[in-house]
């Protein structure tokens, strides 16, 4: 589910079965009329299962990295829920954003997983990546 609201835009991840296994990545890849592309992630892993945020905004050319004061997440196992807020403010308080969202889980602990031990998956359709986004969702 994505809102875009007054103040922020509000992602909620529903899962069937989501559990504290080993490290899993939460992603919202962000379209506006004023950027290429943003991206919100939230990752969650072995001592950290609470999860941290992180934000990202550039275009092909040029994706400094950057800070979203206000940002905030919440990863819920018990009702298998995870909820990410960006504000708009960190988004140029665009009139319409288009999001890509996907998961992602690596089930090893060494540095460099094989390929049978990286799951991806996303709401769009049936393949792990390139599943599309919604379309454009103007302020409510």
């Amino acid at each position: 589910m994505v809102r875009h609201a007054t103040y922020a835009v509000s992602i909620r991840f529903r899962f069937v079965d989501l559990r504290r296994l080993g490290y899993q990545g939460f992603e919202a890849t962000i379209e506006t009329p004023i950027q290429a592309f943003a991206v919100a992630q939230v990752r969650s892993e072995p001592g950290l299962r609470s999860g941290r945020h992180g934000f990202l905004v550039g275009d092909l050319s040029n994706d400094p990295a950057t800070g979203c004061p206000g940002m905030s997440h919440r990863i819920n196992y018990a009702t298998e829920v995870v909820r990410m807020r960006i504000p708009r403010s960190c988004l140029g308080r665009p009139n319409w954003v288009r999001v890509a969202l996907y998961n992602s889980m690596t089930t090893t602990t060494a540095d460099q997983p094989q390929p049978d031990d990286v799951y991806v998956d996303n709401p769009h359709d049936n393949q792990g990546f390139n599943g599309g986004s919604t379309e454009r969702l103007f302020r409510e």
